[in-house]
């Protein structure tokens, strides 16, 4: 059988075209919070934070745009010998090459920390011709931080290490907050909800937190909290914190949104018996943030079963709990799940005998 012939132009139309579409970039905004970690490829990312593992500048996930003005993946690193993942990684700065950040022109508060958990060093940076540290010396597991304000006047925050030699300077982190351009208003502190009152007593691996109450009076939306969590006295440190979170968790936030750090790094809970300080502030979307709202509490001991404890819930009518049977929920008191009155099926659990007689509720299932 003879085929039909087909055009040149029909066989171009069986092929799928191929398309290229730009990535559309992320349109930044005063307020806005961006968290970036500096470490190798297949290391653990940090919660919240962005990978930077030396790529040259270019697209990244979410629309934003940042890297380095030559390759540095040959440069970075994961010691694996620090608790904190932002401190255990961290890039060197290969001579004369920058890393930037992709920003409208603007004032911005930046945080930078540098050092190496494993070895002594020398470090110089820049942060958009500000300078940050001038030749500092490290020693191992030694590291700095310092936060300032700069200008981006051409789209790009720019880090450098000046005339600083070959890997001379080491980057773990750095945060990046865009700040009001004009005179504004800050919003009003935050009225911390949970804990509940002072001196609450809250489990060591689970407290929850809670503020609400955003007002601003220049008529700006909320943007974003700040959470921390320090111990206090003489030596009191931050050992946790979430930064710039928004979504429903700048009112209500959980240990897995942030990161454990200083004496609490690689842990997932408080130390227990232990005086602590919730620290919470908001942003408004025009880069102002409030003062900070503050609730003392005390973590109780590692091994109490606390109570359940309900949120949410309308306090009238008065809520009632009911199982799929309409059959109200009993939960065991100090006495046990069993009461006399129960009824019980005999299983013998106090002896060898046969057959089970004379059950009574604290040894009968």
């Amino acid at each position: 059988m003879i085929q039909p012939h087909r055009s040149r132009k029909a066989r171009l139309r069986a092929y799928r075209s191929l398309r290229l579409e730009w990535l559309e970039r992320r349109e930044m905004m005063a307020g806005d919070t961006w968290l970036v970690n500096f470490q190798f490829d297949e290391a653990s990312n940090v919660t919240r934070y962005h990978e930077d593992d030396g790529a040259v500048f270019g697209a990244r996930e979410g629309g934003l745009f940042y890297g380095w003005s030559v390759d540095h993946t040959d440069v970075s690193r994961e010691r694996s010998a620090h608790p904190d993942q932002r401190l255990d990684t961290l890039i060197h700065f290969h001579q004369n090459a920058s890393w930037e950040f992709g920003l409208p022109n603007g004032t911005y508060e930046v945080t930078a920390s540098i050092g190496d958990p494993s070895n002594a060093s020398v470090h110089t940076l820049n942060v958009e011709g500000v300078n940050f540290w001038n030749a500092v010396p490290l020693a191992g597991n030694e590291f700095d931080l310092k936060t300032m304000t700069v200008t981006v006047s051409d789209g790009r925050l720019t880090l450098d290490q000046g005339a600083a030699g070959e890997k001379d300077t080491r980057i773990n982190y750095v945060h990046i907050v865009g700040l009001a351009s004009g005179p504004n208003g800050a919003p009003a502190a935050p009225t911390i909800t949970e804990p509940p009152q002072e001196g609450h007593v809250a489990s060591p691996a689970d407290v929850h937190m809670e503020a609400i109450g955003y007002t601003d009076g220049d008529g700006n939306a909320h943007k974003s909290t700040d959470w921390e969590i320090w111990t206090t006295g003489p030596n009191a440190e931050p050992v946790w914190q979430t930064l710039g979170i928004e979504g429903i968790e700048k009112l209500h936030t959980h240990f897995g949104d942030g990161v454990f750090m200083n004496s609490r790094a690689g842990q997932n809970s408080l130390a227990a018996n232990t005086p602590h300080q919730l620290r919470v502030r908001f942003r408004d979307d025009a880069g102002s943030v409030s003062s900070y709202a503050i609730r003392n509490f005390m973590t109780g001991a590692a091994s109490v079963v606390f109570p359940l404890e309900l949120e949410d819930i309308a306090a009238s009518p008065a809520p009632t709990w009911v199982d799929v049977f309409g059959g109200d929920v009993e939960l065991p008191g100090t006495t046990g799940l069993f009461s006399p009155g129960d009824f019980i099926i005999p299983i013998d659990t106090d002896g060898p005998s046969s057959s089970p007689g004379g059950e009574q509720a604290p040894n009968a299932i």
